[in-house]
């Protein structure tokens, strides 16, 4: 029997006692030059890609999750360190899980690069705005 994605992640979670990482291991300024990088922002898509795309969409477009393009937020206001933050403690009451116990804080950066890069990108297919403009 295969269970689905995120019944599993309690499970992997409960199992590895893995250190919490540090809150923020890059200033705002470090991650803000990044965005200019493009190697950098190649390595930030391939993160977002290998864990977000499920639910998110590849382009950030929503699925089961939220549409990460618009300038409606459920949780934070779209800049890039709150990204960070909402990425690190999930959103388990939506079903995402806390990323800061099953990634690298190098991992949940990159992918906050990723999705601060697509804000306003409008990709075809695009889920309905949840949550409140910002």
């Amino acid at each position: 029997m295969k269970l689905p994605f995120l019944l599993l992640i309690p499970l992997f979670t409960a199992c590895t006692k893995a250190p919490t990482p540090p809150a923020i291991a890059q200033s705002e300024a470090q991650m803000t030059a990044n965005l200019k990088n493009p190697d950098y922002m190649k390595q930030a898509r391939l993160a977002y890609h290998n864990v977000c795309s499920r639910c998110h969409g590849e382009n950030g477009e929503g699925g089961t999750g939220p549409n990460l393009t618009d300038a409606y937020w459920i949780y934070g206001d779209g800049k890039l360190m709150t990204l960070v933050e909402t990425i690190q403690k999930g959103a388990p009451e939506n079903g995402m899980p806390a990323w800061e116990a099953i990634s690298t804080q190098a991992d949940i950066e990159l992918t906050a690069a990723h999705v601060f890069s697509i804000i306003g990108s409008h990709p075809k297919n695009s889920k309905a705005p949840q949550g409140q403009l910002k």
